[in-house]
C-alpha cells in the first residue's frame, strides 16, 4: 500500500474454513481527514478510477468475479477502497496487482487533459444536483431524511458545490 503514502498497514485476517478457496482482498487507501472537499475529491477519483479498475482486474487479469472501487470512511478517516473477491489467486498476489493497478492509475492521471477534468467535475456535479429521474426516488430521499434527521440532499448540493468550484 504505497503507491499514495509511504506508510504502510497491513490487515490480513484468514478464512476461518480452510477448505474455501474464495478471498477478499480490500485494499484501503486513506488519505487525509474526512471533510467535504476530501470526500468530493475522492468520490471524483472514484468516478475515474471505478471503470479501469474493472476493466484491468476484473477483465483483464481475472482476478476475481467481484472489482469494486468504493469511497470508505474509518473513523474521522476518508479514502478509497479497491475490493476484489474471487479465488483464482491468493490474496497477496491479487494486492501486488491492485497496487500496479495504483501505481498506472496514478500516472495515467496526470495525462488528463484539463478540459477532460472539468468536464468530468461537471458531470458529477449534475449527477447530484439532479438524481431523481422519478418521483419515488425523491420520496425515498426526503422520507430517509425525516427518519434519520440527517440532511441528505442538502449535502448533495454542497458536494456538487465543491466540485465545481475545484481546480485540481
Amino acid at each position: 500500500m504505497t503507491a499514495f503514502d509511504k506508510s504502510q498497514l497491513v490487515y490480513r485476517a484468514w478464512n476461518a474454513n480452510p477448505k474455501d478457496l474464495n478471498h477478499v482482498t480490500v485494499n484501503l487507501y486513506l488519505l487525509e481527514r474526512r471533510n467535504l472537499e476530501g470526500v468530493t475529491y475522492l468520490r471524483l477519483l472514484q468516478r475515474a478510477m471505478r471503470s479501469k479498475a474493472f476493466h484491468y482486474l476484473r477483465t483483464r487479469l481475472q482476478l476475481g468475479y467481484v472489482v469494486k472501487c468504493v469511497v470508505a470512511r474509518v473513523g474521522r478517516y476518508v479514502g478509497l477502497a479497491l475490493v476484489v473477491q474471487g479465488s483464482k489467486r491468493p490474496p497477496h498476489d491479487v494486492d501486488l496487482r491492485i497496487e500496479h493497478f495504483i501505481h498506472h492509475f496514478r500516472k495515467s492521471l496526470t495525462e488528463i487533459p484539463q478540459d477532460r477534468i472539468s468536464s468530468m467535475r461537471e458531470a458529477f456535479s449534475q449527477s447530484l444536483r439532479w438524481p431523481f429521474t422519478r418521483f419515488n426516488q425523491r420520496a425515498k430521499a426526503v422520507w430517509r431524511e425525516v427518519m434519520t434527521g440527517f440532511r441528505f440532499l442538502e449535502l448533495r448540493k454542497k458536494t456538487a458545490d465543491a466540485a465545481e468550484s475545484m481546480t485540481k
